[in-house]
Formats: C-alpha cells, sequence, structure tokens
C-alpha cells in the first residue's frame, strides 16, 4: 500500500515487530539532515521518506517490510531481526516477491552454495544477518587432506590464522575471530570461505562456530560491503 494511502486511512506504522520504530518524514519539512539518504537507520529507529511514491509490503507477520520507491527504481528490506534493521536491495529481488510471494523472497536471499550444502549433507543453515553458514559435515584435516590432493605439494593447504583484531568477512562488518580458508573448490563452486571461531558483527549475537563453517553472504544486496 502507498505511503498517502496509508496515512490517508489513519493506518500509518509506528513499528515493525519488537524492536523497530518506523518515522515517517518530509525532506521539505526538515526531517532528514541534508545530503541524507531518504532511508537509513539509527539504531532502532528507522527513518522513510513520506511521500506519494513509496510503498510498503510488511512481510513476516508485520515484523518486516519491502519499501518501493519510484514504483520499483528502489527497493528497501527492513523491520526487525535480532535488533532493528535496514538494507538496500537489487531491484530484481521485487519481481521475485510479486512473482512467488513472501516464501519466495526469503529462499530467493539465500545464497545458492548454502542451499545447496544444506540439500545434498541433509544439514540446517544459520545466520548473523546477511552472512549464512553450515557447519561442514568434515574436518580441518579432511579439508587439507582433499586439497593437497588438487593443488599437489604446491601451496598451502592449511587454514590461516587471523590477526588479534580479527578477519573482516567479505570485507563486511561481520568480525572473524579463529580461523579461515578462502577460494577453496567445493560443490562445483570455485570459490568458497571456510571458517571457524568467534563471529562477531554491531546489533548481532555472537557466534561461536567450532569446526570448520562454510559461509556465504545474502543474494540480492544492492551493496554488500553496507548491509545492516
Amino acid at each position: 500500500m502507498r505511503i498517502w494511502e496509508m496515512k490517508n486511512k489513519g493506518i500509518l506504522p509506528t513499528k515493525a515487530g519488537k524492536v523497530s520504530v518506523l518515522k515517517f518524514g518530509d525532506f521539505k519539512q526538515n526531517h532528514f539532515k541534508q545530503n541524507q539518504e531518504m532511508f537509513f537507520r539509527m539504531k532502532n529507529v528507522i527513518y522513510l521518506y513520506n511521500s506519494s511514491k513509496v510503498e510498503m509490503f510488511f512481510i513476516k507477520n508485520d515484523e518486516q517490510f519491502l519499501m518501493i520507491y519510484k514504483d520499483g527504481k528502489e527497493v528497501w528490506f527492513g523491520g526487525t531481526d535480532e535488533n532493528a534493521f535496514l538494507v538496500r536491495l537489487d531491484t530484481d529481488v521485487l519481481n521475485i516477491f510479486m512473482s512467488n510471494g513472501e516464501e519466495g523472497f526469503f529462499e530467493a536471499l539465500t545464497p545458492p552454495l548454502i542451499r545447496d550444502f544444506s540439500e545434498q549433507f541433509e544439514v540446517g543453515h544459520q545466520r548473523q544477518g546477511d552472512i549464512f553458514y553450515v557447519q561442514a559435515p568434515f574436518g580441518w584435516k579432511e579439508i587439507e587432506s582433499s586439497l593437497r590432493m588438487i593443488k599437489g605439494s604446491k601451496g598451502s593447504v592449511k587454514p590461516k590464522e587471523t590477526s588479534k583484531l580479527g578477519f573482516s568477512v567479505f570485507g563486511t562488518r561481520h568480525i572473524l575471530k579463529g580461523r579461515f580458508m578462502s577460494d577453496i573448490p567445493l560443490l562445483g563452486y570455485k570459490k568458497t570461505t571456510l571458517i571457524e571461531g568467534k563471529l562477531k558483527a554491531p546489533d548481532h549475537t555472537t557466534r561461536i562456530l567450532k569446526g570448520p563453517h562454510i559461509i556465504s553472504q545474502t543474494q540480492y544486496l544492492y551493496d554488500p560491503l553496507k548491509a545492516d
């Protein structure tokens, strides 16, 4: 429904889930700072541009939403996960949502590597924000042995230890302290990343991953480095 329609009907939403507070504003009334994004988050408050060109679809029992701006030229996904979040998505995902609904939308966000691995080995996957992970059904020694057969005696086949400051996963705000291997061929994918250790990220619960875990980032992110 369009924002102006919600406003006229007196049903303009003020929350999305238990955590996220929604505030609608207008640049002409200085509700937004100069040069500020029209959609942004500050802690648990999500600020949204109050425009006739904005349309909202609530999903996941009204805990989350898709925000469509200018008839699909911008697509934003936000609401409550562990805490409030807001992220811009590629516009291609809008067609998936319109065609396949909420279930198809969430399935599309799951990385193919994670989905394929989960199905093939019948193991569940988990998520920390935009980072999906699934525990490998084999240990580091098995991985090292397999890589040694592929690479021969050339090149390192052992996981790398992170520095004391940690390792930025895919260049994001998710920080790993432990060990990892990158660019590993797995299940037909030429470059996969495996990690083990403590995984931290702002606004998310710290995860302790024991043993090698395969990780991948959410699909259809407009800017993967700025994912929330």
